[in-house]
């Protein structure tokens, strides 16, 4: 049974980390199923107040950014645009808030985008970059395969993967044709295209953005060659938390190898960063708060 808005609502101030989440998305789906204005109205209010709720830790934050962008409603523009602009924020939640900016696409969003695509901060910079090109392209970046829509569309079918990997790895490329390049590679998906990917992932210095997205796509294609990239990316101390978290949570979409990734992931629950303590307990925690 479905619990009810009040309850998930009520749910999001409190852990586990994992029980706030669910909760976000069964609010996501009271929101799609309800076209009642003033249950909608309720939740971006809340999710709003939650996202400026200092005391959540950024990895909640950024998820209800994301969720956010997913609902897709205009009155989200003020609360993500003011985080985005704030320059003393986390930057994991000022990329996610920028992401749901693209995801609402509407003129307000677009130019708010425009004015942080030269943002100092190269995280930022980029993800309002990506954020525009998706923008104007959204209609043809729905995927089918793996029921998302993709921020960037592939490259011509005519690539090698060879040409991928160099339009991949090549940082005077500009971060929209690499990311073109990496979900070419990834609807190839042959261990060949893992290597590329994984490599890239731990050796390139150019773009935390790009490594984070990396290690998204191999969650996605859940390949067993990828399991030791994202093992070394999470291991990484040194590594930006933005890419160790999106590692933590591809290894937690593994299947294969399930009990030694599950044996990695615990190591790193008393990590120094919250978000990659907070990461690794998301995805061990498999617990169904809601439907048992």
């Amino acid at each position: 049974m479905t619990p009810t808005l009040t309850t998930l609502l009520t749910s999001l101030s409190t852990p586990p980390i994992s029980q706030q989440t669910q909760s976000l998305y069964y609010i996501r789906q009271h929101y799609q199923d309800n076209p009642n204005l003033s249950t909608q109205s309720k939740i971006v209010k809340s999710l709003s107040h939650h996202l400026c709720n200092q005391h959540h830790g950024s990895l909640l934050r950024h998820e209800i950014a994301y969720i956010l962008g997913q609902l897709g409603d205009k009155d989200c523009i003020h609360v993500l645009s003011s985080i985005l602009q704030d320059e003393a924020e986390c930057t994991i939640v000022r990329h996610e808030c920028a992401e749901a900016l693209g995801m609402i696409n509407n003129n307000e969003c677009k130019s708010i985008l425009e004015k942080y695509q030269y943002n100092e901060l190269l995280e930022i910079q980029q993800t309002c970059q990506v954020a525009l090109h998706y923008m104007n392209h959204q209609h043809k970046n729905n995927n089918t395969k793996y029921n998302c829509k993709d921020v960037a569309m592939p490259l011509s079918n005519e690539c090698t993967i060879r040409e991928l990997g160099d339009f991949l790895q090549n940082p005077t490329n500009p971060i929209y044709t690499r990311y073109q390049a990496l979900f070419s590679l990834r609807d190839k998906g042959n261990s060949e295209c893992i290597h590329i990917l994984g490599k890239v992932l731990i050796y390139d210095t150019s773009s935390n953005l790009l490594k984070h997205e990396i290690a998204y796509v191999l969650g996605q294609l859940q390949h067993f060659d990828g399991i030791e990239y994202l093992e070394i990316s999470l291991s990484n101390v040194k590594e930006c938390n933005m890419v160790r978290h999106e590692s933590a949570e591809a290894l937690g979409n593994m299947v294969d190898g399930r009990d030694n990734v599950k044996k990695v992931l615990r190591e790193y629950l008393k990590d120094e960063d919250q978000v990659v303590r907070e990461s690794c307990e998301l995805v061990l925690d498999d617990k169904d708060y809601w439907t048992c």
